[in-house]
């Protein structure tokens, strides 16, 4: 199994869990897009991807100036869980 491998599989378990909690915090914290970036990220992960598609456009809702290159940013500094962010939102469709 190479890293890159490894990585995305502990992503998509994790990713079982968080949703729960990514779920419970978008309650509350109804305007705050990063809650919005995971969430529809692992939507997709998780191959839930219309979930993913209608998460995305509520993003684009509260934050509609969300890019790819404006999260890539952040990715240089990551320690990798961006690249799985990102290659999720790139499969909504996030220009």
């Amino acid at each position: 199994m190479t890293t890159a491998t490894a990585v995305k599989a502990l992503a998509l378990a994790l990713s079982i869990g968080v949703l729960r909690w990514l779920e419970l915090a978008r309650a509350t914290l109804v305007h705050w897009p990063s809650i919005y970036w995971w969430l529809t990220a692992s939507f997709v992960h998780l191959d839930r991807l219309e979930e993913g598609r209608a998460s995305l456009s509520r993003l684009l809702e509260i934050a509609p100036h969300t890019t790819l290159a404006g999260l890539e940013i952040h990715s240089a500094s990551s320690d990798g869980r961006f690249r799985l962010l990102i290659e999720g939102l790139k499969r909504t469709g996030l220009k």
